[in-house]
């Protein structure tokens, strides 16, 4: 990653004022407003951003935005704009090569956060072994209130800590999904509008379209959210799901899934996709017994059953069921045992993160514990420290939280 990042803005003044308000502690970034050093940087190919508000109308924005891409193709091209643009100026708008656009809806923290984010990604793109597809991780259970969901999010809180791998997490509980609130991520677009976009965009998924539906909790951590409303995941076929996840393991390490909690042909499409698939159990006989007939089912289904684990989470002195009676059933030893832990609720209500506010929290550590497995069978070196470092870990601090 270089030291500095260049931006430069072209718009009012005034907005210039509030990102230059807004960036003036991160000394890795600096910004410009239309300003002729930044301009010759941009020549020499050393600007990361080019920021744009929105001219007086939209011809001459689409003008000004097709001039500076193929003057300036290296550039990331983000756009300020005064409202939700329809689909066809979308479109006008990703043949220019914006990347990004944000609204007065939206909030201009989380832009900028979106920006960074994407400076990361570029930045990371050259790093060795860039080229190796991302490792896709797929959490279910039948049984509801296992906790599959807060796993699957902590297991993506760690993975996504490591500076050296990019992790998203993917909600395909398509109608009741609700990963966003465990990270308390106000995301704006959900997974639903980024399959409508695909829809209206031939079903072809564009980097532009990934981009505005990926909301970047931190750097390395990021989120496609659940549809808000129930209604739109009835639209979502199994072929999308695959192409999304194709999509996402060319950019991340790490591909989290939450399946949700019915086997339908989301959830099995995501399991086609999967290099691990993580049947979530607890302390309830009738979760347990769920997770062994899930298990017989996917081998009849031809799954390989090497790519099959169980997780048991809240494990306590009072867990039913003794070490050879779970074995009987499940077939075979879980590859994780998260012990109980009465901050997990508390977490969850209260909106905060465990694994960052509370490292020596026993549930955390066996959700490390968890993740240092993983990293180990896909030979990757992993990142486990407590609490994130350096520039991009001070910015993100709060979103962290």
């Amino acid at each position: 990653m270089t030291d500095k990042h260049t931006v430069l803005f072209i718009g009012r003044g005034q907005t210039y004022d509030d990102l230059k308000l807004y960036l003036q502690n991160l000394k890795e970034i600096e910004l410009h407003h239309e300003d002729v050093a930044a301009v010759e940087e941009m020549k020499n190919g050393h600007s990361d951003i080019l920021m744009i508000e929105y001219a007086k109308n939209h011809e001459n924005t689409c003008g000004l935005l097709e001039e500076l891409c193929a003057r300036y193709p290296d550039c990331i091209l983000l756009l300020m704009a005064p409202q939700k643009p329809g689909p066809e100026q979308l479109m006008q708008y990703m043949k220019c090569g914006v990347r990004d656009i944000v609204t007065p809806d939206d909030n201009l923290e989380a832009f900028l956060q979106k920006a960074v984010a994407l400076i990361h990604r570029r930045s990371e793109a050259g790093r060795p072994g860039a080229g190796r597809l991302g490792r896709v991780l797929c959490f279910f259970s039948s049984k509801g209130g296992v906790g599959k969901t807060f796993l699957a999010v902590s297991a993506g809180r760690v993975l996504g800590q490591s500076p050296e791998r990019r992790t998203v997490l993917v909600d395909f509980d398509l109608q009741f999904g609700d990963m966003d609130l465990y990270l308390d991520a106000n995301s704006p677009r959900t997974i639903g509008e980024l399959f409508e976009e695909v829809r209206n965009n031939g079903d072809r998924l564009s980097d532009f379209i990934l981009d505005s539906h990926v909301h970047p909790v931190t750097p390395t951590l990021h989120l496609l959210s659940a549809p808000l409303s129930p209604e739109k995941a009835e639209s979502i076929q199994s072929g999308s799901v695959v192409q999304l996840i194709k999509a996402l393991k060319k950019r991340y390490d790490f591909v989290v899934l939450d399946a949700g909690g019915v086997l339908n042909d989301i959830a099995l499409a995501a399991f086609d996709k999967a290099d691990r698939i993580f049947l979530v159990v607890n302390g309830e006989i009738a979760s347990i017994k769920n997770a062994g007939q899930t298990f017989q089912l996917l081998k009849k289904l031809n799954y390989d059953e090497t790519r099959i684990d169980f997780v048991v989470n809240a494990v306590s002195e009072t867990f039913p069921l003794d070490e050879g009676t779970l074995m009987k059933i499940l077939t075979r030893k879980p590859v994780a045992r998260i012990p109980a832990s009465a901050r997990v609720r508390e977490s969850i209500n209260q909106g905060y993160n465990l694994v960052l506010k509370k490292p020596e929290d026993p549930a955390v550590r066996g959700i490390r514990e968890f993740c240092g497995k993983i990293a180990a069978d896909f030979n990757v070196r992993l990142d486990l420290r407590d609490r994130p470092s350096g520039f991009w870990g001070r910015l993100f601090k709060a979103g962290a939280a």
